[in-house]
């Protein structure tokens, strides 16, 4: 006989995956204690963890200056990213960027219908393409 499925609340499924996180134990013996399946419960636990990430450590004043001693010894330099700064300006009166394709790439434009591919020579019809050969 079929077993019936089991449903659970959402504030179980973050409890034990809490539970299960905190102590750091191994999911199947938190599931064997649950009567869950592993694999339900490590859902649960990867779902906890990505609701509340853990902050990345800072490091200790010890630590920074470990860092800094080695980065000298091995002729490191720390490098922060370049601030943003515009490349393009466009100028004032000039021409906009020339039209040199000349087609009309909207819905339905040149008896395109949908799936017609607008690139190259395949949505060419036949008139068209002994005009360009």
């Amino acid at each position: 006989m079929p077993q019936k499925r089991r449903k659970f609340n959402p504030q179980f499924k973050a409890e034990a995956g809490r539970w299960c996180w905190r102590l750091t134990s191994r999911v199947a013996v938190v599931a064997r204690d649950l009567a869950i399946n592993e694999g339900t419960l490590g859902n649960w636990v990867n779902a906890w963890r990505r609701e509340h990430p853990e902050p990345d450590p800072e490091l200790t004043p010890t630590e920074r200056a470990r860092v800094a001693d080695l980065m000298r010894e091995l002729g490191l330099r720390a490098v922060q990213p370049r601030a943003y700064r515009r490349t393009t300006i466009p100028g004032q009166g000039q021409p906009a960027t020339p039209d040199v394709i000349d087609r009309d790439f909207a819905p339905g434009a040149q008896g395109g219908e949908p799936g017609t591919r607008l690139v190259g020579t395949h949505d060419l019809r036949t008139e068209q393409r002994r005009r360009l050969t």
